[in-house]
């Protein structure tokens, strides 16, 4: 009897360890995960501000070569023309 008691207590006891492990495993897993997650997202937010500017830049270039966007300039140069 002594020893069917004794292979319960190790039984449960190995149990509630390895839930104990599990859970700080799992915790240290998710803070990985999340950690990465926000670089990601960080990251994207990067690119998404490189290619606004990109697209900025791109469209002021064509604006003054093209002469379109700048009709206040233009205003102003046939005004003074007379």
């Amino acid at each position: 009897m002594a020893s069917f008691l004794c292979v319960q207590v190790v039984r449960y006891s190995a149990l509630v360890g390895g839930i104990g492990y599990g859970v700080v495993h799992r915790r240290t897993l998710q803070k990985r995960e999340d950690a990465r997650a926000i670089a990601a997202e960080k990251k994207h937010q990067e690119q998404l501000k490189v290619q606004a500017q990109k697209e900025k830049d791109q469209s002021i270039i064509a604006s003054v070569r093209g002469g379109a966007g700048g009709g206040e300039f233009e205003t102003v140069g046939r005004g003074w023309a007379g």
